[in-house]
């Protein structure tokens, strides 16, 4: 039996594909105003030194404790590891450019606080590089307690981000619940024998512990032991000069089921992902191309296909750097990509890589981030997916992200966030909007039933950054106003119907753990119609920013 044919050229013709085309072409308009510049030459390098200084330096007392106690239990990171993300040597012909993004490479690294080299320049002309880092806290134990699906979860994560300065994080966790005990294994062996390629595993074997609401209704789960593992290898595009990626992952698991009361059953699947990725250009103005191979095999009695997909992506890229303080972060220095992009993708599935779906997947992505002057910074991006499968749209999502900051007075961040994103024909749980106080409505909690299709959602808050610290916190404060409204697939937007909340809350970050991440208490009062009443105040607190960059 023919399967049908799916005209690309039917679908070029739609509305969405022109507005997606209309905001890439708008990008590539400006892609001129980010051109490349001439590095800035210094000199020869004839001497690279190292500082890499502790946790805590000898004016700091943190817990009463005194530096030299603290820093004890901590492994300093190890010369090799700063040494190797150098992207100079001694004998090279320095680049203002290259030490620029040195730095932004070591900031990356988890474990390193601040990152400063320095260059002297000696009589001869040549010169000598310092480069200065600071280690952050590494080490991090969790306790963890919650009920799941009627049952209580206990648990223990213990995580080192730089197993004996090396610069590679490894987790483990140890659960127990009434079925039984669970271990998790957690690795990234970085830098391979000082290479550039990286190796991630993860492993799971215990009880399930999966949510009862991501099983069909006739579904439940089984008391038998899990199973599941993880491996990726990947070489990434680790400097702007690199011409080369690559990325390999292996995904299996073994679940147990149960329906009704018939006998338990496995749930076996396994994906894979390879990847290869060009740069053609310079350092700044660059074309990336990758192709890309999708494989997913399942077997089971909640669904059982044998999925392959062949991929391709192409963007344009012209970039520009800067540095701030005190946007999402509290204290650490956070590195702003700028510039320009556009991207296109197509994927195809089909017999003619024995898949047993049809269809073809078409993407494209825009986005455009850069300063308004010397205190503002804006962020926009544009994302477009659409899935077609026996002529139909089967998948379509269209989203636009806007973020801007402000920092026109001390020790303040005006930041503000609208998001707008369409999702059809989408499986009920996958394609729908929730929209409450984790998302970003604050005040309006999962009971309140704001989901749909379609949403719009704005946030503007002025974060409060101060030089207070108590012990390693730093502490700060926010006030904010969100509003957001949800709707169907077959209504229009319609402000009149926009939810709305006030509130202000308090942040606090641990400033010199590698793990740490802003802890956010908000106090958050809807304005639905109900009155402005105290007894209406939802309080919530969790980690990260309400948006960031």
């Amino acid at each position: 039996m023919n399967k049908p044919h799916i005209s690309l050229l039917k679908y070029y013709a739609k509305p969405q594909a022109l507005t997606a085309s209309l905001a890439i072409l708008i990008t590539l308009i400006g892609f001129d105003l980010f051109a490349e510049g001439l590095p800035d030459i210094i000199g020869v390098i004839r001497e690279i030194k190292f500082v890499r200084q502790n946790v805590f330096s000898k004016d700091e007392n943190p817990l009463g404790l005194g530096d030299p106690y603290l820093n004890r239990l901590h492994f300093i990171t190890r010369k090799q590891i700063i040494k190797q993300e150098l992207l100079f040597k001694v004998g090279d012909i320095l680049d203002q450019d290259l030490i620029n993004e040195t730095e932004r490479n070591l900031r990356k690294l988890i474990f390193i606080g601040s990152v400063n080299i320095t260059a002297d320049k000696n009589p001869d002309g040549s010169v000598d590089l310092t480069v200065y880092t600071r280690d952050l806290w590494t080490t991090t134990i969790g306790i963890e307690f919650t009920r799941l699906n009627n049952k209580n979860v206990y648990g223990i994560l213990i995580q080192e981000q730089s197993i004996l300065g090396y610069g590679s994080p490894m987790s483990i966790g140890i659960t127990n619940s009434e079925d039984g005990n669970s271990l998790t294994l957690n690795n990234l062996y970085k830098r391979i024998q000082g290479s550039r390629w990286n190796l991630t595993s993860f492993l799971r074997n215990g009880p399930d512990v999966s949510p009862v609401d991501s099983l069909p209704s006739d579904f439940e789960l089984s008391h038998q032991t899990e199973y599941r593992y993880f491996f990726g290898l990947n070489r990434p595009l680790y400097s702007l000069n690199t011409k080369w990626a690559f990325d390999a992952q292996v995904n299996n698991q073994i679940l147990p089921r149960k329906k009704d009361t018939s006998e338990e059953f496995l749930e076996k699947s396994e994906s894979q992902f390879y990847s290869v990725t060009r740069v053609y250009g310079t350092r700044i103005r660059k074309m990336v191309s990758s192709i890309g191979f999708f494989k997913e095999f399942s077997d089971s009695e909640l669904s059982n296909q044998n999925l392959k997909e062949l991929s391709g992506k192409i963007s344009l890229r012209a970039l520009r750097f800067a540095k701030a303080r005190r946007l999402d972060k509290m204290e650490r220095v956070e590195d702003l990509e700028l510039g320009s992009s556009v991207g296109f993708g197509i994927a195809k599935s089909g017999s003619f890589i024995k898949s047993d779906r049809e269809y073809w997947k078409l993407s494209a992505s825009q986005t455009l981030a850069f300063p308004s002057g010397s205190k503002t910074w804006i962020f926009q991006k544009f994302t477009y997916t659409n899935t077609l499968e026996n002529d139909d749209d089967i998948n379509s999502i269209r989203e636009f992200n806007l973020k801007a900051y402000s920092q026109l007075f001390p020790n303040q961040t005006i930041a503000f966030r609208l998001f707008i994103g369409s999702r059809s024909n989408l499986d009920e749980r996958t394609g729908i909007y929730n929209l409450r106080d984790q998302t970003g409505l604050r005040g309006y909690t999962s009971g309140d039933s704001l989901s749909g299709r379609k949403i719009l959602l704005m946030n503007l808050e002025d974060r409060i950054f101060s030089d207070i610290k108590f012990l390693t916190l730093s502490l700060g404060g926010v006030i904010f106003a969100d509003a957001g409204g949800v709707w169907k697939e077959s209504e229009s937007f319609d402000l009149s119907e926009l939810n709305y909340s006030i509130g202000f809350g308090f942040r606090w970050e641990v400033s010199k753990s590698a793990s740490s991440r802003i802890t956010k208490l908000d106090f958050a009062l809807p304005l639905n119609g109900n009155g402005l009443s105290l007894d209406n105040i939802v309080v919530l607190i969790s980690s990260g920013q309400i948006f960031s960059k």
